[in-house]
């Protein structure tokens, strides 16, 4: 299960950062090596586009105030990465959750 969740989270993150998404997942990747990457990619957007860089934070769903937050912190990236990467699998977690095959049938919910 925690493969199929780990591999679930990179989709998710693949899906909310888009075409600049390019971590092909080696065998045998670590959080930290999935940390990094995603520290840079976050580091790169930001000085080249900020404007897109914030339209992720919103598709991710980073708090505006602790972005603000996080921004003025030391070591700023590594530590939006964190949060990115558990912010994308809360959503993975959630969404499996609440699958829809897991729900009554319409029908029944309306008699």
């Amino acid at each position: 299960m925690a493969d199929i969740l780990r591999e679930e989270t990179i989709r998710q993150l693949a899906k909310d950062l888009g075409s600049e998404w390019d971590f092909g997942a080696p065998e045998g990747w670590t959080y930290p090596d999935l940390q990094e990457y995603v520290k840079t990619l976050l580091e790169k957007k930001f000085q080249r586009d900020s404007g897109g860089f914030m339209q992720w934070m919103y598709r991710i769903d980073i708090p505006e105030q602790d972005l603000r937050r996080l921004l003025k912190t030391a070591d700023t990236f590594s530590e939006l990465a964190e949060w990115v990467i558990k912010r994308e699998f809360l959503k993975v977690l959630l969404r499996n959750k609440y699958k829809i095959e897991d729900l009554p049938n319409m029908p029944d919910l309306l008699s």
